[in-house]
């Protein structure tokens, strides 16, 4: 039933993680650097709860 939510949340998830990695694999200057790693924390961030609300999903599927 809820199988399209779910992988549409993991497809996002994956993505901000990818997002994520490119930021902190891209070297820059310091300033910018500094933005660039709370950036991508925020992306983990979002990343972990679309993965979480995956799974939830995909319990209540169960």
């Amino acid at each position: 039933m809820f199988q399209e939510l779910i992988d549409d949340y993991r497809r996002q998830a994956a993505q901000y993680i990818a997002d994520a990695l490119k930021l902190e694999s891209t070297p820059r200057p310091h300033q910018d650097g500094d933005q660039s790693v709370a950036t991508a924390a925020r992306k983990r961030g979002l990343a972990a709860m679309l993965f979480e609300m995956a799974d939830a999903y995909e319990e209540q599927d169960r």
